[in-house]
Parts: structure tokens; C-alpha cells; sequence
């Protein structure tokens, strides 16, 4: 885990642990309305998580819409409208990119400035304990000193840039599971409020948040009725999440919307690749998927695109096209297809060095699966393949856990900024 607790939160929980532990329940009810049961609902219980937030789900889905498919559409499982609301997301997120471009630079800059003055104090830390005769103190802090003056700067960083920060939350989540996602809530938390309550409150509803969203992972898909109770129960955990977090009625409302996509995105990524967002980089060398002659190396391992009534479905040129869906996703898929394995580290393709660095990053090898095929099955080629790029990564991020876990822990930092707990 990249971040952890630092020494000043060890040295609060050593002093009021057990004042904590008398008073949790409590605490916990006067911070978020009883943390720990929704917690607990959410995270051993999706059907009793949505009783608690939605009142039950075959209710949820008789209101919706008075049949299945009404409340489909409702709840984003039409891919359309799926792409509609990403479509709209996109051009929002065209309008932000330059703002986040120009915080990631800042948050970057200072980060390294930040590291740079961690160092010059380190050693003048260190050379005032020799002077004062404490060599074992002198080589100790010296030692844990730059971790310190690192998370320090690692928490200024993400706290300037919101990029960096999803980027963060994303990485913890994927490698780490729930208890990645609950760590780095409660760490990011307690750097923004210095309140070890708050900490605690946002890791117990990320934990909470992302293993109720797997268990609705596990849930049946295959009828119209099992897509609307996914799509109901993902959207009762994301309000549910943020109510918990103090959310104001717009947040959770906002909330609930984000879990209906975010279960709409995984089911249309499914269907498209049938495999699920997971986030997972990539962990193999990408492979040149044209031949010499600039088509698509059809046969053998991979086989060829076809429509739902077995037709083949080629390129303008009347080439048949790869199934990406039967390519092990664990290749890296970043970038521009080539026949060339050996490129420099430079260069928009699949094979170039920095492409598959890129593939390593959360949700990223996801992304480029999904838009791979999206585009074969689609003919869609030249410019068109550049420009829906960022759709499809606004599409799977919107399909990703931290699109909730994140949302929930704003609302803690948000709340306990406005109402000290």
C-alpha cells in the first residue's frame, strides 16, 4: 500500500483508542446516522443494503416502471442512453481536462519541491542530533524521516490535484481491494480534516461501499428482471454511501444516479467483451495484431468478429476484423495497432514502451479492451477512432468503484469541514 497511517494518527489512536472503542457506536450515529450498521448492511448483506436504502428491491422495481423493461430504461441499461449520459460526461470532461491538466502540473511541481525540502531538513535534522551526541536518534530518524516528509508531500499532492487523486483512489482500490479503498479513504480523510473520527467514519464506508458493489458483481444477469435488480442495488449503495456520509439531498441523489451508470456501464461492457471492469493493469507485453501487409492477423488464436447472426463483420477495405473478446485482456491494449514489435519507447502504438506503461495504470487496459472492439464492431476508423477515446474512458470510469467510493468520501470531508463532528 502505497500510503498509510502516519506517526501523528498512531500516536492519536494510542491516546483515545479506548475512549473510541466506549464510544463508537455512538460517534459513529452522531457523525453519520449509525455508520457501522450500514456498513455492515452493505458489505455481509447487498439485499438487506438495499432494503435499508431502496425498501427493498422488487418494490423499487414495481415503482420504477410497471414492467422490467421500463425500469431498465430508467435505471440506464438501454446502451444508448448509457452513451448519451456518457457523451454528456465527455464534454463536461473536455471542459475540465485543462483545468486538471494544469493541477496535476502545479500538484506534481510542488510535490517534487515538497520532496526536495523533506531531504534539506532530513539532514539538518540529522546533524543537530550529532552535534547533540545522539547517533542512534541521528541514524533512526534519518532513516524513517524521508518516509514521513514523502506521505507528507504524497497527501499535499492528491489533496491539489483531483486527477491525481481519483488516479490515487483508483490504485488503491484495484490492488488493495475494499481494504485498499478503506485505507486510502481514511488516510486522504484524515489529511484533509486532521480528524482521526472522520478517518475512520470514510474507511468504514469505503470498505462497506466496495464489497457491496462485488457482491453485486456476483449477482445473476442473465434475465431482464436480474439486470434491474444489479442496476436498483448498485444505485441504493451509492446513496446509501454518501446519506451515510452526511451527503446533502442533491448528493445522494447524485449518488443513487452514479450507482444506476455505474452498474448500466458494467452491464454494456459486458456485453461488449464479456468480461467485467475490473481495473486491473496490464501484465503482458502487447502483440502486433496486424500483419506485414496492415491487416488485422485474423486465425489462428484469435478469431474473427461476427454478428449476432454469424456474418462476418470487416473493415472498408473488406478485411475481416479480430474479436477482442477472445484476446486474454491480461496483453496490454494501449494504443494504436501495429505489425511492429519493436518500437521505441515513444510513439502512439501498442508496442511503443510508453503505451504499455500506460496499460499498467487502473482502469486504462480496461478502457482500451473496450474501445478496441467497440470501434471493430462498430467499422468505425481514421479520426472517429482518436476522438472516442476519451468517451470510452469516461464510459469505464463510470463503471468503476472509486466513481462511488470517492463520492462518499467528499461528503465526509465535506461535512466534517462544514460540521465539525
Amino acid at each position: 500500500m502505497p500510503f498509510g497511517i502516519s506517526i501523528p494518527i498512531v500516536d492519536e489512536v494510542i491516546k483515545e483508542g479506548e475512549k473510541f472503542i466506549q464510544n463508537t457506536v455512538e460517534a459513529v450515529k452522531d457523525a453519520a446516522q449509525d455508520v457501522a450498521t450500514t456498513a455492515e448492511k452493505a458489505a455481509n448483506d447487498v439485499g438487506q443494503n438495499v432494503v435499508k436504502a431502496g425498501k427493498d428491491v422488487e418494490a423499487n422495481v414495481a415503482k420504477a416502471g410497471k414492467d422490467v423493461e421500463a425500469n431498465v430504461a430508467k435505471a440506464g441499461k438501454d446502451i444508448e442512453a448509457t452513451f448519451s449520459k456518457v457523451s454528456n460526461d465527455t464534454v463536461a470532461e473536455v471542459g475540465r481536462a485543462y483545468e486538471n491538466i494544469v493541477e496535476l502540473a502545479a500538484a506534481t511541481y510542488h510535490f517534487v519541491e515538497n520532496q526536495v525540502d523533506g531531504i534539506g531538513k532530513t539532514l539538518s535534522d540529522a546533524e543537530r542530533r550529532v552535534l547533540e551526541g545522539k547517533l542512534v536518534d541521528a541514524v533512526w530518524y534519518a532513516m524513517i524521516d524521508p518516509l514521513k516528509h514523502t506521505e507528507a508531500a504524497a497527501a499535499d499532492a492528491v489533496m491539489e490535484s483531483s486527477l491525481l487523486n481519483n488516479l490515487a483512489a483508483a490504485g488503491a482500490t484495484v490492488y488493495g481491494g475494499p481494504g485498499g479503498a478503506a485505507a486510502y479513504a481514511a488516510w486522504v480523510t484524515y489529511k484533509a480534516t486532521e480528524s482521526l473520527e472522520a478517518a475512520l467514519k470514510a474507511g468504514i464506508i469505503a470498505w462497506a461501499t466496495s464489497k457491496g458493489l462485488k457482491l453485486i458483481d456476483g449477482m445473476p444477469s442473465e434475465m431482464l428482471i436480474d439486470n434491474a435488480k444489479r442496476t436498483l442495488a448498485a444505485a441504493s449503495i451509492g446513496g446509501a454511501a454518501v446519506a451515510a456520509s452526511g451527503g446533502t439531498d442533491e448528493q445522494v441523489l447524485a449518488a443513487f444516479g452514479r450507482g444506476a451508470i455505474l452498474a448500466a456501464a458494467r452491464e454494456v461492457y459486458r456485453g461488449k467483451v464479456g468480461k467485467d471492469i475490473e481495473g486491473q493493469p496490464a501484465k503482458e507485453q502487447a502483440v502486433a495484431k496486424l500483419n506485414v501487409y496492415g491487416r488485422p492477423r485474423v486465425g489462428g488464436l484469435w478469431g474473427a468478429l461476427k454478428d449476432s447472426d454469424g456474418n462476418l463483420i470487416c473493415d472498408s477495405n473488406g478485411n475481416a476484423q479480430i474479436d477482442i473478446a477472445q484476446m486474454p485482456r491480461e496483453i496490454s491494449h494501449v494504443g494504436i495497432a501495429t505489425s511492429d514489435v519493436n518500437l521505441g519507447y515513444w510513439g502512439p502504438y501498442e508496442t511503443n514502451g510508453v503505451m504499455q506503461d500506460l496499460g499498467k495504470l487502473p482502469y486504462m487496459n480496461d478502457m482500451a479492451y473496450f474501445h478496441d472492439q467497440w470501434m471493430a464492431i462498430s467499422q468505425a476508423e481514421g479520426a472517429t477512432v482518436q476522438v472516442t477515446i476519451l468517451p470510452a474512458i469516461v464510459f469505464v470510469a463510470a463503471g468503476s468503484e472509486p466513481s462511488i467510493t470517492q463520492a462518499a468520501t467528499d461528503a465526509t470531508i465535506e461535512n466534517k469541514k462544514e460540521k465539525p463532528i
